[in-house]
């Protein structure tokens, strides 16, 4: 008698929302960031921004390091704590384009954050769905069961797609600083 349980099943959220193939749980995820950068935001207004050089010390590779080493750590924990990272991260980001806003003004904000920060938001919820899949893919592999393989090849192609999105984001992201010159 075979007692060990599927793993290949991994459960489908509770809530529906639309369907983006791979990341089935994208739009919800976005949505709480974006939340969660609002209030970050808000937030923000509490404190007194005085000196531009506070906000502008942290480099494009500092952000870029972050964000891998908050994404690595999250897809090997669980789903919930990953999205509490992620929404944390947007948080701090909410707080920061305020911040910048104020010191450097808005017109060079957006222009710094336009392309890179709606790419890092959706790396970020990417980076949710891949904790979800982390652990069945690892069960079913660890164990050898025959879906194993599946569960492997898709976490490794969401991963793939993953990184791309935060180099592209790490790419703008230098590119705006090039061309504004900070």
């Amino acid at each position: 008698m075979n007692t060990m349980v599927s793993h290949a099943a991994i459960p489908e959220p509770r809530w529906k929302s639309p369907r983006v193939p791979g990341f089935p749980t994208l739009p919800t995820d976005l949505g709480l960031i974006l939340l969660s950068a609002g209030v970050g935001a808000c937030l923000a207004q509490l404190f007194r921004w005085d000196r531009l050089d506070e906000v502008a010390s942290v480099t494009a590779e500092d952000i870029l390091l972050h964000n891998l080493m908050v994404a690595a750590l999250a897809t090997v924990i669980t789903m919930h704590a990953a999205r509490g990272m992620m929404l944390l991260n947007g948080l701090w980001l909410g707080m920061g384009l305020a911040a910048s806003s104020h010191l450097a003004g808005a017109g060079q904000t957006l222009g710094l954050a336009a392309v890179h920060v709606p790419l890092e938001i959706v790396a970020w919820a990417m980076t949710i769905e891949l904790a979800r899949r982390f652990w069945p893919a690892l069960a079913a592999t660890v164990h050898r069961s025959p879906e194993g393989a599946t569960l492997r090849r898709g976490l490794l192609i969401r991963i793939a797609i993953t990184v791309l999105v935060y180099a592209l984001a790490a790419l703008a992201e230098w590119a705006a600083h090039s061309l504004i010159g900070v």
